[in-house]
């Protein structure tokens, strides 16, 4: 956080390492620590989401199968 230009920013009162951004009126947490827990927190979201789909996918395809697998038993019943 070296480069950057403090007389843009003003601490808010209260609240350890956010600043108000003087151009927009934005609030910033400068906390690099908890940034990067959130970062790390909103990716094991996306991947707990991407597994969820995963499996989702797996449980049609064997529902699939299943059925496929159900008819030909029905089929060869039927011959009999």
């Amino acid at each position: 956080m070296s480069n950057i230009d403090w007389s843009n920013y003003i601490p808010v009162e209260g609240y350890p390492h956010h600043y108000r951004d003087k151009r927009n009126g934005a609030i910033i947490n400068m906390n690099m620590d908890e940034f990067e827990r959130a970062r790390i927190k909103e990716k094991l979201r996306l991947e707990k989401i991407e597994e969820e789909k995963a499996l989702k996918t797996q449980v049609s395809k064997l529902e699939n199968d299943m059925t496929d697998i159900k008819n030909m038993l029905m089929t060869l019943m039927e011959r009999n």
